[in-house]
């Protein structure tokens, strides 16, 4: 799992930390799936949430940053729910007794 993000806002980083360890836990190593996506939404909210002392964008480049935030959380979403069930198949035997 990364190291947290530098530059978040504590509120933030801690319930983007939560998100990744719920991810880690249920996928595994089929988490590599989503992390280019959880890259590019740490450095989304990094820009809209920075830590105590950083600087927010200007208005437009907010509501860019909130329109690909939106984006990647139903990007993660969909490939969470299809990695979920692949990851969950893997620990599930067949019927023959075999894993599937």
């Amino acid at each position: 799992m990364p190291p947290p993000a530098p530059g978040l806002s504590e509120p933030t980083a801690s319930l983007l930390s939560t998100l990744e360890r719920h991810i880690e836990r249920e996928l595994g190593p089929l988490r590599e799936g989503v992390e280019p996506a959880l890259a590019e939404l740490r450095e989304c909210l990094g820009a809209l949430y920075p830590a105590a002392g950083g600087r927010h964008p200007p208005p437009a480049q907010q509501e860019e940053y909130r329109a690909r935030v939106a984006g990647l959380l139903d990007f993660l979403e969909d490939n969470l729910e299809a990695l979920q069930r692949a990851a969950r198949a893997r620990r599930l035997p067949d019927a023959s007794g075999r894993g599937v």
